[in-house]
C-alpha cells in the first residue's frame, strides 16, 4: 500500500493559512506574522513535510544549474576525448564549490537544430540558467544568433565567437605555432610542410595560419601539395608523411614537418623511419597537445602544451560573471600555449 506524501496544501490546511502564505514561509519571505510562522512550522514538523526544491525554483524563475554542452565530430576520436577531458575537469572543479549543479549534453557538430532546441528547451523550462558550449568548431552562426535573440546566457570554450567576438575562452594556437616556426628558422630550416588535423576545426585553422605566416616571415618554401588536412590519428599522419616522402625528390623534400597534433606526429615519425631517414638529422618533426606519449617517443617529441584545464575553469568563471551580470559585453579571453622543445628537432642539413 502506497503512502501519499504530504504537500503544501496539507500544510496550509493544518496551519489554517493560505497556500500562498506557506509558499512565502518556505521561500524565506519575512512578511509573515509570527503567529502564522509558528503554526506553519508546527504543521511542517507534524506532517514531516519536505519542500519540493525543484518546484520552488521553477515557481521563482530560478534554476541552480548550468548546461555543459559538448560539440564533437561523429564518431568521436581519441584525440577529441583527450582534448575535452581536462576542459571538463576545469569546469567541474569550479562548480564543485558553487551552488550550481552541472547538466551534460552532447551532439555532433552538424546537428545544429538539435543543439539549439536542446539548449532553448531547457532554458525555457527553467531547468538551466545558462550554457557552456565546449566546441573546437565555430558554432553555426544561425544557432548563435538565435541564442542571442532568446537571451540565453552562454560561453563558448575552444572556439571564437565569430558573430559578436565576445563571451569565449580560446587558446592562442597562432602564436604557439609561430614559436615553433621561429625555432625551426633558427635551426636553418627552409623547406617545411604541415600535416594538419580536421579542416573545419578552429584550432587547426589557427595552427595553419601560424604556420603560413611563419613561412612568409622567414622566407621558407612550402609546397601546397605537402600541406594537408585529414584524420587526427597515427594512421593519418603516417599515410600523409609517407606520401610527402614518396613524391618529393630527396634534395627537395621538407627538412621539417609541423603536425596538427601529437598523434599525427607519431605517425609521421614512423613513416620517416620506414623510409630509412633519421629524426632529427634528416627531418625534424613537431607535434601539438603534449599528450603523455610525447616524452616517451624516440626521439622525444617537440610539441605545444595546452592550458586545457584553465580553459574550462575560466569558461566556468565567465559563465558565473554572466549569471551575476558582472560580465562586460566585450569580454573574451585568449590563453597562452607553451612550446616545449625536445630532441625531435635539430639543425637542418
Amino acid at each position: 500500500m502506497s503512502v501519499t506524501k504530504p504537500n503544501m496544501k496539507d500544510v496550509a490546511k493544518l496551519a489554517n493559512v493560505s497556500i500562498g502564505t506557506v509558499s512565502k514561509f518556505i521561500n524565506g519571505n519575512n512578511s509573515i506574522t509570527p503567529a502564522n510562522r509558528a503554526r506553519i512550522r508546527e504543521a511542517i514538523e507534524k506532517l514531516k513535510y519536505t519542500p519540493n526544491m525543484a518546484a520552488q525554483k521553477l515557481a521563482s524563475g530560478q534554476a541552480d544549474s548550468v548546461l555543459m554542452y559538448i560539440v564533437h565530430e561523429d564518431p568521436v576520436s581519441t584525440a577529441s576525448w583527450l582534448y575535452d577531458l581536462p576542459i571538463i575537469q576545469g569546469i567541474s572543479k569550479f562548480y564543485s564549490n558553487s551552488k550550481y549543479s552541472l547538466q551534460l549534453a552532447m551532439d555532433p557538430v552538424h546537428a545544429t537544430d538539435s543543439i539549439y532546441n536542446n539548449i532553448v528547451n531547457r532554458y525555457q523550462q527553467k531547468s538551466i540558467s545558462g550554457v557552456i558550449i565546449i566546441s573546437p568548431w565555430h558554432l553555426d552562426s544561425k544557432t548563435l544568433i538565435r541564442l542571442i535573440d532568446m537571451g540565453v546566457p552562454y560561453v563558448l570554450v575552444g572556439a571564437e565567437n565569430h558573430v559578436l567576438h565576445n563571451y569565449h575562452v580560446i587558446m592562442d594556437n597562432y602564436r604557439a605555432v609561430g614559436q615553433l616556426m621561429d625555432r625551426l628558422a633558427e635551426l636553418g630550416h627552409r623547406r617545411v610542410c604541415m600535416i594538419n588535423g580536421l579542416n573545419a576545426q578552429y584550432d587547426m585553422l589557427e595552427r595553419l595560419r601560424g604556420f603560413n605566416d611563419g613561412v612568409w616571415r622567414h622566407h621558407m618554401v612550402s609546397e601546397s601539395r605537402w600541406n594537408t588536412f585529414g584524420e587526427q590519428t597515427v594512421e593519418g599522419g603516417y599515410e600523409r608523411m609517407k606520401m610527402v616522402l614518396e613524391e618529393a625528390e630527396p634534395e627537395q623534400r621538407p627538412t621539417a614537418v609541423v603536425c596538427g597534433n601529437d598523434y599525427i606526429a607519431a605517425g609521421a615519425l614512423q613513416a620517416i623511419r620506414e623510409a630509412g631517414l633519421r629524426v632529427p638529422e634528416d627531418v625534424s618533426v613537431t607535434g601539438y597537445d603534449d599528450i603523455t606519449l610525447t616524452s616517451i617517443l624516440q626521439p622525444a617529441l617537440t610539441t605545444v602544451h595546452l592550458p586545457a584545464f584553465d580553459l574550462g575553469l575560466q569558461g566556468a568563471e565567465m559563465m558565473q560573471r554572466r549569471l551575476n551580470q558582472q560580465c562586460r559585453e566585450s569580454e573574451a579571453i585568449t590563453l597562452s600555449c607553451e612550446a616545449i622543445f625536445r630532441s625531435s628537432i635539430g639543425k637542418a642539413k
